[in-house]
């Protein structure tokens, strides 16, 4: 899972999600189990911890929680989107959006 923009993460939770069903908050744990196993060493600058406690929780689309962990690792970010929906949770969350 070493990826500076996180794809192959991105990729085994749609591949969880839309292909086998399987639920988010189930998801969610095999991540958490996953990198908190010895010997697994995530490179990259996605902040996993604040990841996962934004998705799903507070934002259900994994894509949408990525952008706005980057939000919240960037000081001062604004995040452009049409998404009504991801603009009231990144609002929820603290962070500006257009």
């Amino acid at each position: 899972m070493a990826s500076p923009s996180g794809c192959p993460s991105t990729e085994f939770v749609f591949v969880m999600d839309k292909v086998y069903g399987t639920p988010k908050e189930t998801i969610n744990s095999i991540l958490r189990d996953f990198i908190a196993m010895p010997g697994v060493d995530i490179h990259q600058q996605t902040d996993f911890t604040l990841l996962l406690s934004i998705w799903p929780s507070k934002i259900a689309d994994f894509g949408d929680a990525v952008i706005a962990t980057t939000g919240k690792m960037i000081k001062g970010s604004i995040i452009v989107t049409f998404d009504a929906k991801l603009k009231t949770a990144l609002k929820k969350l603290g962070l500006d959006s257009l």
